[in-house]
C-alpha cells in the first residue's frame, strides 16, 4: 500500500509513509480547522485502493470588503422583500404546525411542484437551485 495512493493532494504535514496516521492527522486538522479536509468513507476493495481517502477542499475564494458590503446590502434589500417575508412565513407556520419549529433536526420544510409541503433534509433541498427548472421539489403521484 503506497502512501502516494491515500494522500495524492495532501499538504505536506500529511505526508508520512503511514496511512493511518495521515488520516489521523487530517482529522486533527479538520477539527482545529487548520485544513479544509474532507475524509472519504471506505471504498471497495482493489488493487490500489485503502481503507479511507483524504480530499483537501479547495479554500474559499476571499471577498473584497466593498464587494461583501455590497453582497450584504443586497440580501437585506432581496430577504425584506414581501414576497420572500411571505415565503418564511408560510415556512415558519408549517414548522410550528408540525413541531418541528427551533428543533435542529437538520430537517427543512419545502415546497413541492403541487404546492404543498414536504419535509427532507437540510442539504437536498439547499442544494437545488436550477436555472431552468427553479427549486421546487418534485413529487411523484400515486395512482
Amino acid at each position: 500500500m503506497n502512501v502516494e495512493h491515500v494522500i495524492d493532494a495532501t499538504p505536506e504535514k500529511f505526508k508520512t509513509n503511514n496511512p493511518q496516521v495521515a488520516i489521523r492527522r487530517a482529522r486533527k486538522a479538520k477539527k482545529k480547522k487548520a485544513a479544509r479536509v474532507r475524509i472519504l468513507p471506505p471504498l471497495p476493495p482493489g488493487p490500489k485502493t485503502v481503507n479511507k481517502m483524504i480530499l483537501i477542499k479547495a479554500p474559499k475564494r476571499k471577498m473584497s470588503e466593498a464587494a461583501r458590503q455590497h453582497k450584504l446590502a443586497y440580501d437585506k434589500k432581496y430577504e425584506s422583500s414581501p414576497e420572500r417575508v411571505k415565503y418564511r412565513v408560510e415556512l415558519n407556520r408549517e414548522r410550528r404546525r408540525r413541531g418541528i419549529y427551533g428543533s435542529n433536526n437538520k430537517k427543512d420544510i419545502s415546497h413541492t411542484q403541487g404546492g404543498k409541503f414536504t419535509l427532507e433534509n437540510q442539504s437536498s433541498n439547499r442544494a437545488r437551485h436550477f436555472k431552468n427548472r427553479g427549486t421546487l421539489r418534485k413529487v411523484k403521484v400515486k395512482k
